[in-house]
């Protein structure tokens, strides 16, 4: 287990953050300009990551869930 896991988890979730902001962001960049309506918005993950969930770490050669399963939001 890495030394630091609590911290490069803090990173992750961080990171996710700060996507979520930016997609907020430019979801009401198109309202301001009146595209929003006639948007057609697909937002896609490539993958997930394992924190140790099933002894891996990161995104390895494994299938669980938290590796694939990721959003796909039309």
């Amino acid at each position: 287990m890495p030394a630091d896991l609590h911290r490069i988890v803090a990173q992750y979730d961080g990171a996710i953050a700060y996507g979520d902001r930016e997609l907020g962001r430019f979801l009401r960049g198109l309202r301001e300009r009146g595209l929003y309506d006639r948007a057609t918005i697909v937002f896609l993950a490539a993958h997930g990551e394992e924190f140790l969930d099933h002894g891996g770490w990161e995104h390895g050669p494994t299938l669980f869930d938290e590796l694939v399963r990721v959003p796909l939001v039309v």
